[in-house]
C-alpha cells in the first residue's frame, strides 16, 4: 500500500511540474482559502479535517489538521484515535472556471491514541461507574498526501472532493471526504 502511494504520489509530482500554467488566476494575485470537510477512512471512525491555503501563480502551500475519531453518545472508554498537523506544498490544476484539482505532499506530525491497561478504581464498587483506561499516545513524524476537487460555486466559494493519506511508521491512515471551501479562490469573471 505505501509503494504504490509512493509511486503515484511520484507520477503525479512529475506530471504536475510539466502542466500547462494556470489561466483563470493573474500571477501577482495571491489566493487563500479556508475550507473543512468530513468524510470515512480505512480506520473505524468519522474522518475529519480543517485546512488553511495561500496560493500564488497557481502552486500552494496549506496548513492542515485531520483526524479519525469514533463519536461515541455514551461511554468513555478510549479507542484507537490518529491524527495530523501538517504542512503542504503542491500544485492547483485549473481545468475550466468551475472545476479544478489541487494535489500535494508534505511533512506532517502524527499521533497516535490507544486504549492501555485498567486502570484499579479505589474504594467501594459502584454499580454504574465505567470501567478507567490508561491513554497511551505516541507521536511520530509523517507524510501527508493530498488530492483535492473543487467545484467552484463563485470566487468566493467552492464544493469540495478530497482524498488524503499520511504515511508513517506507527498507523499510516488514508480517507475520502467531503466538503467547502471559502476564501478568495479566483479572480472575477467578466462576462462577454
Amino acid at each position: 500500500m505505501k509503494k504504490h502511494i509512493l509511486t503515484l504520489s511520484l507520477v503525479l509530482g512529475y506530471c504536475i511540474a510539466f502542466a500547462q500554467q494556470d489561466t483563470l488566476h493573474k500571477n501577482r494575485k495571491t489566493y487563500f482559502g479556508l475550507g473543512f470537510s468530513f468524510g470515512k477512512g480505512n480506520i473505524d471512525g468519522t474522518y475529519g479535517d480543517l485546512f488553511i491555503y495561500v496560493e500564488q501563480k497557481s502552486y500552494y502551500l496549506a496548513l492542515k489538521t485531520s483526524g479519525i475519531d469514533e463519536i461515541k453518545l455514551f461511554g468513555s472508554q478510549p479507542d484507537l484515535v490518529v491524527s495530523d498537523l501538517s504542512l503542504i506544498a503542491g500544485k492547483r490544476i485549473t481545468l475550466d472556471r468551475y472545476n479544478t484539482f489541487q494535489v500535494g505532499l508534505g511533512i506532517s506530525m502524527f499521533e497516535q491514541q490507544t486504549k492501555g491497561a485498567i486502570i484499579p478504581r479505589e474504594g467501594k464498587a459502584c454499580l454504574f461507574c465505567s470501567t478507567n483506561y490508561e491513554i497511551i499516545k505516541k507521536k511520530q513524524f509523517g507524510v501527508p498526501f493530498e488530492v483535492r476537487y473543487h467545484l467552484n460555486l463563485d470566487r468566493t466559494a467552492s464544493l469540495n472532493l478530497g482524498f488524503s493519506a499520511n504515511l508513517n511508521k506507527l498507523n499510516s491512515f488514508c480517507a475520502i471526504s467531503i466538503g467547502t471551501t471559502i476564501g478568495r479562490l479566483r479572480d472575477r469573471i467578466k462576462k462577454r
